[in-house]
């Protein structure tokens, strides 16, 4: 378990010395925020109504529209992990490690995942907060509900 973690951490490490990759995805999250928190502020405004579609008030899409897109910013896999290895080699050394390929695979995919989440998430769900008057849940089970959902997004 040990050497996994130890797998983790290096999965962050590599992911915050591209800042470059950081800022650019730090950015394209703002801007995917913008986007969607507009339309739905648009399609709202035409209907000239508060609520839409039953209960769901402007707001609470508005919210949900920001938590989407933190969770997908947060928990995107690199699909191409396996193939990059192949064609540069590693996977031959990946393999001959004494260890698990697959629970290496996971362990630098949740080091990358905690990366996107503390410093990508984290920034654009506080940042919003401020900006669009996100609703905060205020339900613990709706936190625990939400970390269950992005875990289950990545084995789908």
């Amino acid at each position: 378990m040990e050497t996994y973690l130890k797998f983790i951490a290096k999965s962050f490490q590599k992911d915050i010395t591209y800042k470059v990759e950081y800022f650019v995805g730090l950015v394209n999250g703002f801007l995917y925020v913008f986007i969607f928190t507009s339309l739905w502020k648009a399609i709202y405004n035409s209907y000239g109504q508060e609520s839409f579609a039953g209960s769901f008030t402007r707001s609470s899409i508005i919210s949900y529209a920001v938590f989407a897109m933190v969770i997908k910013i947060s928990f995107t896999m690199d699909d191409q992990i396996t193939t990059r290895k192949i064609r540069t080699g590693a996977l031959i050394t990946d393999l001959i490690k004494p260890i698990n390929y697959f629970c290496l695979t996971l362990s630098e995919s949740i080091g990358q995942s905690l990366f996107n989440f503390l410093a990508r998430g984290m920034p654009i769900l506080v940042t919003s907060l401020f900006l669009f008057k996100v609703a905060m849940p205020g339900n613990v089970t709706n936190y625990l509900l939400l970390i269950l959902s992005g875990i289950f997004r990545n084995f789908a």
